[in-house]
Formats: C-alpha cells, sequence, structure tokens
C-alpha cells in the first residue's frame, strides 16, 4: 500500500468494519488461490522485464549506458530469487510499498486485539494460511521488480557517476559505491520499526542532506521503472483518490476487487495499440525520434 492508503489502515475500525476486512481478506485471496493466476502473473512480468530492458536500451545515450543496463538487468535476475525468498517469508516487499492488493492483515491477533498467547498464535497461524495468495503474488511481484529496478539503478548511478566529472574506472567506483549506499537507504525505508541493524544506521549517519537527496531520486527513479514493469505504477491523483475511495469504503471491493492493475494495464494496451500508442506513449515516441536521429547523424 501506498502512504496514503496506510494512513487509512491505522485508523482504528470498528466492529463491523473488521468483519468486512475479514471477509473481504478471505475473499480476494480465494480469487488468487487459482495457480492459473500466479502463473499469468508471472509470465506477463517476464514479458515486460524483457520490454523494458529493450525499451531502455532503445532509449540509451551511449554504448556505455547500454552496457550498464545489461548488466543491471543480469544482475537483477541474480538477486531475484532472494527478494522473492524475503517478500514471501515476510508477507511485504522488502522493495516497495505499492503492491498489486491493498489489504490489511485483518485476520491476525494484532487486527482482532487478541492479548491471549494461545489465541494470538491460532489466530495468526489461520491468517498466515488465508494470504497465502497474496504473499505469493507480492513476492513474485518483488522477483520482476528487482530485475528492473537493478537495471535502471546500475544505468541511473552510473549516469550520476559521470555527472559529477568523473571519468574511467573512477565512474565505475562511483557507481557502485552510490548503488551500495542506495540499498542502506531502502533498508531503513522499507524496515519494519526497530528492525534496522546498527551497522545500517551508522553508515547513514555519515550521509549528508544532499547525499540523501540524491539516493532517494535514484531510488524513486528506479522503483517507478519497477512498478510500469509489474502494472504497480500508483498513477495520477484520480487513480489514488479512487483507491482512497475503496480503502475507506471496502464494501465496494466486492464490486471493484482490483483497480490499480487493471488500469495500468488498459494504459499499456493502449501506449502499444498503432496510432493510439503515438499520441499517448511517450516513452516510445522519445525512442523512436532517438533512434531516427542517431541513424540520420551516422548515414
Amino acid at each position: 500500500a501506498s502512504d496514503a492508503e496506510r494512513a487509512v489502515i491505522a485508523q482504528a475500525p470498528t466492529g463491523y468494519r473488521k468483519g468486512v476486512n475479514i471477509t473481504l481478506e478471505m475473499w480476494i485471496n480465494g480469487i488468487l488461490g487459482a495457480p492459473i493466476s500466479h502463473a499469468v502473473n508471472a509470465v506477463s512480468n517476464a514479458i515486460m522485464s524483457v520490454d523494458t530492458l529493450i525499451t531502455h536500451l532503445a532509449m540509451a545515450d551511449d554504448i556505455s549506458e547500454a552496457g550498464y543496463l545489461v548488466v543491471g538487468f543480469f544482475r537483477g535476475i541474480t538477486e531475484a530469487p532472494a527478494a522473492f525468498g524475503k517478500a514471501f517469508k515476510r508477507g511485504a516487499s522488502n522493495l516497495d510499498k505499492v503492491q498489486k492488493y491493498e489489504l490489511t492483515d485483518a485476520i491476525s491477533s494484532e487486527a482482532l486485539n487478541i492479548n491471549s498467547p494461545v489465541g494470538a498464535a491460532v489466530v495468526d497461524a489461520i491468517g498466515t494460511a488465508v494470504r497465502v495468495p497474496t504473499r505469493l503474488l507480492g513476492a513474485t511481484d518483488d522477483f520482476f521488480k528487482m530485475i528492473a529496478y537493478r537495471m535502471k539503478l546500475q544505468a541511473e548511478a552510473f549516469k550520476a557517476a559521470k555527472l559529477e566529472g568523473l571519468v574511467g574506472q573512477a565512474v565505475s567506483a562511483r557507481a557502485n559505491q552510490l548503488m551500495y549506499d542506495v540499498d542502506f537507504w531502502v533498508k531503513v525505508k522499507m524496515a519494519p520499526a526497530g528492525e534496522v541493524g546498527q551497522d545500517v544506521v551508522d553508515h547513514l549517519a555519515t550521509f549528508n542532506s544532499v547525499y540523501a537527496d540524491k539516493l532517494e531520486t535514484l531510488y524513486d527513479t528506479s522503483i517507478n521503472t519497477a512498478r510500469t514493469a509489474t502494472f504497480t505504477q500508483e498513477g495520477g491523483e484520480r487513480l489514488q483518490a479512487a483507491q482512497s475511495f475503496l480503502f475507506t469504503n471496502p464494501e465496494a471491493r466486492f464490486i471493484v476487487p482490483f483497480l490499480r492493475t487493471p488500469i495500468n494495464l488498459l494504459k499499456y494496451f493502449g501506449n502499444r495499440v498503432p496510432l493510439l500508442n503515438a499520441i499517448g506513449n511517450p516513452t516510445y515516441r522519445n525512442a523512436l525520434t532517438k533512434w531516427a536521429t542517431n541513424k540520420t547523424l551516422t548515414s
């Protein structure tokens, strides 16, 4: 969930709302329980990963940037299994707050205010079992998000290092340092309260505000690419307003269980339909323009 959605979740629900949330959690996990749902999600994410790489290669400024994109893509593939495992074990992403599904952990001792150790353990076990489908969906998205995220971060860190006036091996060294520091920054951003190691805290204490802002910019640019590759973009004001409405009125979600992903799928389709894509997709327009310009200069 986004920060705005988390603020809604934080509001204490009434007994009626708790019942609605429990029913909704069971219903949406039931919808996602079929293996075909996860197969389709994995295949579409895999296709989008390749599409994202090809699109960015077409827009690369030079061969060096293209090389960094490819290196980052394959580096992301090596890191993706660990991202999947961590997300599935935790039941939440370690990379991004925005997911395809938007649910509270309604079947949990915390949500139901159960203080008995035995009762809490039983309820939490039931809730964990019910949420296996959404856990699997989120973990699969994290697998493919890591690929697109690392690809983009590798290229953006390389460009940031070049902008600092570095050349030769110093560019690679600086790019690696930037990626290392972004990873630390993400750990703090995504880790639950009290779970950040002292080594991370000590390392972040060495950052000044300007450098921290640079790391945040690198993360935002990279995670937005990962969201596009998995159809989890937050969308504009109207989409976010609709998401907030569904959170404050969960009964409506029995009619519209998913909103963000279908809207993003429609946008993707519209951007790639002949003629429509020329109107609505600046990414492909820019890539085509850059290719035509380079072709003209080299001919």
